[in-house]
C-alpha cells in the first residue's frame, strides 16, 4: 500500500497507526481499524483541546463534535482499508 496515499488521506495519526498495526494479525480483526482510528482521533484531539484550553475540552458541543468527527474518521479508515484488502 502506498504510504503517501495514507498520509494524504489520514494524516500523521493514520500513518502511525498503519505502520504500527498493518503487519499484525489483529489488523484483520473485524472492527479493529474502525475502533482504533476512532479512539485515537478522539483522544488526540481531546488532549490538544485540553492543552489549548481546559474549558474547550469540557464544552459539550466540543465533545459531541469530536465524537462525531472521530466516528466519521473511523468509518472512512475502515472503508478505505477494507477496499484495499480486497484489491
Amino acid at each position: 500500500m502506498n504510504r503517501k496515499s495514507i498520509i494524504w488521506r489520514f494524516g500523521l495519526i493514520g500513518i502511525i497507526l498503519y505502520d504500527f498495526f498493518h503487519h499484525k494479525n489483529i489488523w484483520n480483526k473485524k472492527g479493529f481499524i474502525f475502533t482504533t482510528f476512532t479512539c485515537t482521533f478522539i483522544i488526540t484531539f481531546l488532549l490538544i483541546g485540553f492543552l489549548i484550553s481546559k474549558v474547550t475540552s469540557t464544552n459539550p458541543r466540543w465533545l459531541i463534535s469530536l465524537v462525531f468527527l472521530g466516528v466519521c474518521y473511523g468509518v472512512w479508515a475502515h472503508c478505505f482499508f477494507q477496499n484495499k484488502k480486497r484489491v
